[in-house]
């Protein structure tokens, strides 16, 4: 697949993750739904970051954020609230780092 293609699906994937914040949506379901979307977007990441020399801190802040939401995902705590949190924290760290490879490009 050609750069300028691999480019344009990341950024597609990452318009996939996109929420309407004017509908309300219970905690799990919200929780679901970063497990849902987060491994687009960390893919996302990894297709922009074979594009473009990024730094390795960005690389590895990346990386963290994506092991703590696939742990969250993987074995869920009974506090969905602080699980949803953390995810969501992390699911946004992942974001940034994938819009700061796409400035890269």
């Amino acid at each position: 697949m050609k750069p300028i293609a691999l480019v344009a699906c990341a950024a597609t994937l990452s318009a996939c993750t996109t929420v309407n914040p004017q509908i309300p949506v219970p905690v799990s379901a919200q929780l679901a739904r970063i497990c849902q979307f987060e491994p687009l977007a960390h893919t996302a990441f990894v297709v922009l970051s074979q594009q473009a020399a990024l730094l390795p801190q960005l690389i590895g802040a990346e990386w963290n954020a994506h092991l703590v939401v696939t742990r969250i995902c993987a074995d869920p705590p009974t506090d969905t609230a602080t699980a949803l949190a953390a995810a969501s924290a992390a699911y946004a760290d992942v974001l940034a780092a994938q819009s700061l490879a796409q400035q890269e490009i």
